[in-house]
This record gives C-alpha cells, structure tokens and sequence, in this order.
C-alpha cells in the first residue's frame, strides 16, 4: 500500500484509508528545520495572535511572543485594534512583560 496516488491513477482507484504517517523525529528537534519553517512558513503567513475578548475593554493590551518577535496588540479607545513590535526605538529595549489594561 503506498501513501500517494501513483501518477495517471485517479483518486477513486486509491487505497484509502490511507495508513497512518508521522514525520521523522528529527524534524522536531532539528533547529535547520525550525529556522527554514519560521522563515517559509510562519513569517510569509496571518495567523491569530488573540481573541478579541482579551481584548474587551479600550486600552486592554496582549503581549504575544512568537517566533522571536514580540508584538503589543491593543483595543484603542475607538474601539479599534493596533499592533506595534514591542521594543523602545530609541533604546531597543522591551517595552512590555506581560499583558493587562492601561490606564
């Protein structure tokens, strides 16, 4: 039984069931992996940071840390969300630790 469809065999001929399949362990510890992952993958794609109600309130901020960027997200007192990279242009240092409300 193979895992794919041979070439010129439609799909209703295929065995399927198709068996079972995990990737190789290595792929989940290899750092070359991560890296080539994180750059053709999750950089080059939108995905969700946070649900909207962790951000209910105006001025209510998430803190999310992902793929070695940090990023402020907050519900703006127009009720609107913006986002901005969570690092001090001036002195290149963090700006904030964890999520809340300001005031």
């Amino acid at each position: 039984m193979t895992n794919s469809v041979p070439p010129g065999k439609i799909q209703s001929e295929a065995q399927y069931p198709l068996p079972p399949r995990t990737i190789e362990a290595r792929f989940y510890l290899d750092q070359g992996q991560y890296d080539r992952e994180t750059e053709h993958i999750f950089l080059q794609s939108w995905f969700p940071a946070c649900s909207s109600k962790e951000l209910a309130k105006p001025r209510d901020f998430v803190v999310w840390d992902r793929l070695q960027q940090s990023v402020v997200i907050v519900r703006q007192d127009d009720g609107s969300i913006g986002a901005w990279h969570n690092v001090c242009q001036h002195r290149g240092s963090r700006l904030v630790e964890k999520s809340g409300h300001c005031r």
